[in-house]
């Protein structure tokens, strides 16, 4: 065997130890971001909700997506202040472009992940804002002649409860 066969044999395996090789393919350069960026929340998760915490992550976000958006923009606008230091020939003195750019795309995942209902301690029965889910509930009552049965959907969410006629003659919504 060859210096170069066993250079190049060496490399794959010390890749493959590293988590950068698969399928016999180095993995692409964002791909490799994107692991680092797992590791990053791995780490942050064991500091802010480590097995000593009563704090669970949904505890971070009281307001669900809005809380959510809140920390991207924030990320971004530290994002954009670093461009302006680096444009200005300075450098940043803690946390740098590249570490601010992981945290936006960790928060964009926390986000798709609290749309879905899968981060810890969220409340399955509030909805993407934590407010309470609206339900349906069937009702039965007589139309307004006093004869027969009509199916009413209402619709409840704190403030605004819907009510909507199932009947051919009464195609309308009333509000309360």
């Amino acid at each position: 065997m060859s210096h170069n066969t066993d250079n190049h044999n060496f490399m794959i395996e010390y890749k493959k130890s590293l988590g950068l090789y698969v399928n016999d393919q180095t993995i692409p350069e964002p791909m490799r971001v994107l692991q680092e960026c797992i590791e990053v929340m791995k780490k942050k998760a064991d500091d802010y909700q480590n097995g000593n915490s009563t704090v669970k992550q949904a505890d971070y976000y009281p307001h669900g997506i809005q809380s959510l958006y809140d920390m991207v923009n924030t990320k971004r606008l530290r994002v954009k202040s670093l461009m302006d230091k680096q444009l200005a020939g300075g450098e940043a003195n803690f946390e740098g472009l590249e570490d601010s750019l992981k945290d936006l795309i960790n928060y964009a995942a926390f986000s798709v992940a609290w749309l879905r209902g899968k981060i810890e301690g969220q409340d399955a029965n509030l909805d993407a804002f934590n407010r309470p889910k609206p339900t349906k509930t069937p009702v039965y009552t007589a139309n307004s002649h006093g004869v027969g049965m009509m199916l009413l959907n209402e619709i409840h969410a704190p403030g605004n409860t819907q009510i909507k006629w199932n009947h051919p003659d009464h195609d309308h919504e009333d509000r309360d």
